[in-house]
């Protein structure tokens, strides 16, 4: 990740976050975990000597999607568990053309 501050890398990840708002309290919903997808950018690679049904396994299959993906993904998965909404907010650098179609 790029800390803004001290101009540089570092290892580390970053997060996205699904939350439910009602105006007054914001309830998170998912999460999901962003790194990079350049394998020199990483720590450790996705071995398959690690057990593909562990969390583990499944949270470094995340980490090598884009974010884009990520989103549509989060929405599934709140509404699989019964939330509802009118409007989807986030941040203007996740708005494409196509992202929000997908959404719509």
């Amino acid at each position: 990740m790029y800390d803004h501050v001290e101009q540089r890398f570092r290892w580390g990840f970053r997060w996205l976050a699904l939350g439910w708002s009602d105006g007054a309290r914001l309830l998170p919903v998912a999460l999901s975990l962003l790194g990079s997808r350049d394998p020199r950018n990483r720590r450790q690679s996705n071995a398959s000597t690690i057990d593909g049904r562990t969390v583990g396994a499944c949270r470094r299959r995340e980490v090598d999607q884009p974010a884009p993906t990520l989103v549509l993904q989060l929405l599934q998965k709140a509404l699989a568990a019964g939330f509802t909404a009118r409007f989807v907010l986030f941040d203007r650098w996740f708005t494409t053309d196509k992202l929000v179609t997908k959404i719509h």
